[in-house]
């Protein structure tokens, strides 16, 4: 993983990035620690279960983040991967509507 420090004043959003996330592993203190910095905290993760990732959304939204995203999900019980190809497209154009 790469890192780059960069001026607080330049900062367009934060991304807090997970790999596997359910609702229980929302960090909901993060948020509001970055508030004085940054109004566009974002989490994204690798995946979600496949029943999970509204309520995610929801929850997410709920503790003051301005988006969620993920991948894919993955049924932890039967091994199964479904793509969020629609999610992937709307976090590329949200990156790119920070220009």
């Amino acid at each position: 993983m790469d890192f780059k420090f960069i001026d607080m004043e330049k900062t367009k959003a934060v991304i807090s990035c997970k790999s596997f996330l359910t609702t229980t592993e929302i960090d909901k203190e993060y948020c509001s620690d970055l508030s004085p910095f940054t109004n566009q905290v974002w989490l994204f993760a690798e995946c979600c279960g496949p029943k999970s990732a509204a309520k995610i959304k929801q929850e997410v939204i709920r503790n003051g983040y301005k988006g969620f995203w993920h991948l894919y999900t993955w049924n932890r019980n039967s091994g199964d991967i479904g793509d969020s190809l629609t999610d992937w497209d709307n976090f590329v154009e949200t990156i790119r509507a920070l220009h």
